[in-house]
């Protein structure tokens, strides 16, 4: 892998001339593992993680953060006691 800069060269038409220059780290990626591993460490490897489910009533707000909705049952008025 290397990283490259693109420099603008003069020439003799309009256009200018482009070069690719080699700019910051360079490395070489060499494959080291040439024999496969047993098929259940593969299995195991390989699993992907389940689908997280759905939080139910939250929204995330940009401003605020996390918001949720509470359920809140009515209250009944008439029926409780006011006075002793």
């Amino acid at each position: 892998m290397m990283h490259c800069a693109l420099r603008l060269k003069r020439s003799g038409t309009s256009i200018p001339r482009m070069e690719l220059v080699e700019v910051g780290p360079s490395m070489d990626l060499v494959v080291r593992r040439h024999q496969r591993p047993s098929e259940s460490l593969q299995k195991e490897a390989m699993k992907a993680p389940g689908h997280a489910k759905k939080v139910k009533n939250v929204t995330n707000n940009p401003i605020d953060g996390k918001e949720g909705r509470i359920y809140i049952p009515d209250q009944e008025v008439c029926v409780s006691e006011l006075f002793h």
